[in-house]
């Protein structure tokens, strides 16, 4: 790789670099494309100001207001699909070669999915899209702290249930405010 003038590589040859993502958010990953597929009004000045944080955030709180409009549109098999084959067109685009990708499976029952079906979208979605981009990745399954133990163990069951070594384990996340 040539280091440019001042010693620092290219936006392209860090591109071109093989990357490790262990700590990925797949309510926190929409692009541009994604979002106009699910909300095909959606102009690029209102997915900036709704999708993305602020460039210089007062708090955490202030990070994590962006995320509540990406779940929202993540309620239906469809969505979840298609945010999924996207997330990964944007890993291979990247160059990354794993990654572990986390996500609270109770989030998205808003239009009548149950969680097992949430947990089997997703990981079906993530294993042809493994398929098509030779980006090998595994599923954290999240559950908040806010959530009653039984929600966590709920959110827990799908890897004691699903056959899959995909879903290796599950995590804990503070409460959005």
């Amino acid at each position: 790789m040539n280091k440019g003038e001042n010693n620092l590589l290219t936006t392209e040859e860090i591109r071109a670099l093989p990357k490790v993502e262990l700590h990925m958010h797949l309510d926190c990953c929409l692009s541009f494309d994604v979002v106009s597929k699910l909300r095909p009004s959606i102009t690029k000045d209102t997915f900036k100001n709704e999708f993305i944080a602020p460039g210089k955030c007062k708090n955490l709180a202030d990070f994590l207001k962006v995320i509540d409009t990406s779940i929202q549109l993540m309620q239906t098999e469809n969505s979840l699909r298609l945010v999924t084959e996207d997330l990964f067109n944007q890993l291979q685009q990247d160059n990354i070669i794993y990654a572990e990708i986390r996500f609270a499976p109770l989030l998205h029952l808003e239009q009548g999915l149950s969680p097992e079906n949430v947990v089997s979208i997703v990981e079906e979605s993530m294993s042809e899209a493994v398929k098509e981009t030779g980006v090998e990745a595994r599923l954290i399954l999240c559950t908040l702290r806010h959530f009653t133990e039984e929600q966590s163990m709920t959110t827990a069951k799908p890897v004691e249930d699903f056959p899959s070594k995909k879903i290796p384990g599950t995590g804990t996340h503070r409460p959005i405010a």
